[in-house]
């Protein structure tokens, strides 16, 4: 029973780290599921399950960056404002946690954008884009966080 009350506040964890980037989100759900597979020997929670579990964990991650990419790009953004929000999101979540990892891709996406010429309107366009794609990428990653722990949780109680 105790075992359970750890995976639930893990999973609980989880599906608030898509939103707080303090915890790695639908990772720590797929750790939930380990922790409960092996203190059951698989009986309740079985490989195929934490399985599936990481292959949804994998499609939230390039979920999220690919929806922030695309939305970015249809904003305006060329291959530097993408990079820009990449390397945004990296040294900001690094370095200016959990503001950065919001404010990062908009600087960076903008930084980029007017290193290449383009006006300081073109540039908060981009930015805008990336923000958009954030915030877009994060529902993804918490919609698909959600299922992975309710799942979880149904089958462990």
């Amino acid at each position: 029973m105790i075992v359970n009350i750890i995976v639930t506040i893990i999973a609980v964890l989880g599906v608030l780290g898509t939103l707080v980037p303090v915890f790695p989100g639908t990772p720590l759900i797929v750790g939930a599921a380990i922790i409960n597979g092996v203190a059951t020997d698989f009986s309740v929670v079985s490989i195929r399950l934490i399985i599936i579990l990481i292959g949804l964990s994998v499609l939230a991650e390039i979920s999220e960056r690919l929806f922030s990419a695309v939305t970015t790009k249809k904003f305006g953004g060329s291959k530097y404002g993408i990079i820009g929000a990449i390397l945004g999101v990296l040294i900001g979540s690094l370095f200016f946690p959990p503001l950065g990892i919001f404010l990062g891709p908009v600087l960076g996406a903008v930084a980029l954008e007017l290193s290449t010429g383009k006006n300081i309107q073109e540039s908060i366009k981009v930015g805008t884009g990336t923000v958009l794609g954030t915030f877009g990428g994060t529902l993804i990653s918490f919609i698909i966080a959600l299922m992975m722990a309710s799942w979880l949780l149904v089958i462990i109680f």
